[in-house]
């Protein structure tokens, strides 16, 4: 069913709301997804959405430190490792660290508090897979 079409996001200057999203952006990967950003025309993804969202304000509510949600970019990193012989330099290995320790925390998080956030995890699982 949709419930958003063109001239909605039109008429609602969406396109405004991604440049007003874009100045938040850390990453030239971010800032690329966020360019590609559309409304959701599906009611379900819509409630997923704000059922993610809801058990992020519980979290925070419920006092519970979230990890760090932020890393660099680790695009040429990535690469580098399907290379044989190549060479990653010092900054490259400590984000690579960085992103390793985000992805533990996040794991770590989410066992500790099993179960309470159940959307929440199957998008860590959904990734994890």
């Amino acid at each position: 069913m949709k419930f958003f079409d063109e001239q909605t996001a039109i008429d609602l200057e969406f396109d405004q709301i991604r440049s007003w999203l874009s100045g938040y952006c850390k990453t030239k990967t971010a800032a690329d997804r966020l360019s590609k950003l559309q409304p959701y025309r599906n009611s379900k993804d819509v409630v997923r959405r704000l059922d993610l969202v809801h058990e992020l304000q519980l979290i925070r509510n419920q006092g519970h430190t979230f990890p760090r949600m932020e890393f660099r970019e680790l695009n040429k990193e990535i690469r580098l490792l399907g290379i044989q012989g190549s060479v990653i330099e010092l900054d490259g290995i400590v984000n690579l660290l960085d992103a390793s320790r985000f992805v533990n925390a996040l794991f770590a998080f989410f066992k500790e508090h099993s179960g309470l956030y159940p959307e929440l995890e199957r998008l860590l699982n959904d990734a994890y897979s």
